[in-house]
């Protein structure tokens, strides 16, 4: 049987290569997107593999909605054995003009969605001895709290499921330039298309031994 993963964020450009690059791998996958109309053409490219593919409608920072995609997921693919967190763009503004309501929506919500869907993935991970934890920085990188949070928690969770064959890592765009993904459209496809590259390592039996390391990824 196919292993599962779920990939949060589908509806964005990261999102889809990642997924689609996952299924290109064998694996059946799950999109937690609220757009589930802008996952349309993602599910019709990897059910064209022949994988199944599931878009469900979910808020990541709400734990209800999280538990109620995993129940589902479960029943109708089976246990996720890979959960790949895309954060999405994330460049919240000068301190002297971030509003409260701004600095959560771009740091402390996406923060929040990755916690919650790796807690949830974790009891069937570890109920199956293996699992692979990902977090994708979106291209729009100037944030540097979030990625400071994303290492951090990517970290201290790679040493709490390292016994139960778990592994934890992150991705994220290098340090800005001239082209950087945050500006140039070009670039910020080339580093969708790297991002999905490094996956078939991260996400399989290769990388056991790596494991909260976070990896920064060019647009070259």
């Amino acid at each position: 049987m196919a292993r599962v993963a779920i990939v949060t964020g589908g509806a964005g450009e990261t999102g889809a290569a990642a997924a689609f690059r996952l299924a290109e791998e064998g694996m059946d996958i799950a999109l937690l997107d609220p757009d589930e109309t802008a996952c349309a053409d993602t599910v019709r490219r990897i059910t064209g593999l022949g994988h199944r593919c599931v878009v469900l409608n979910t808020d990541v920072t709400d734990a209800a909605s999280v538990d109620a995609a995993l129940t589902e997921i479960c029943a109708v693919l089976g246990d996720p054995a890979v959960l790949l967190n895309v954060t999405g763009d994330a460049t919240p503004g000068p301190l002297s003009g971030l509003s409260e309501h701004d600095w959560y929506a771009s740091t402390g919500a996406r923060l929040r969605g990755v916690f919650l869907t790796s807690r949830a993935v974790v009891d069937p991970m570890i109920k199956n001895g293996w699992g692979r934890i990902l977090t994708l920085a979106g291209p729009g990188h100037e944030n540097a709290t979030l990625r400071a949070g994303l290492a951090g928690f990517t970290r201290t969770i790679a040493l709490e499921l390292k016994m139960f064959g778990i592994t934890a890592n992150a991705l994220v765009p290098a340090i800005p330039g001239a082209g950087s993904p945050a500006t140039d459209a070009d670039a910020r496809s080339r580093y969708s298309a790297h991002v999905a590259d490094a996956l078939p390592f991260l996400a399989g039996e290769a990388a056991s031994s790596v494991s909260g390391q976070v990896i920064s990824v060019g647009t070259d």
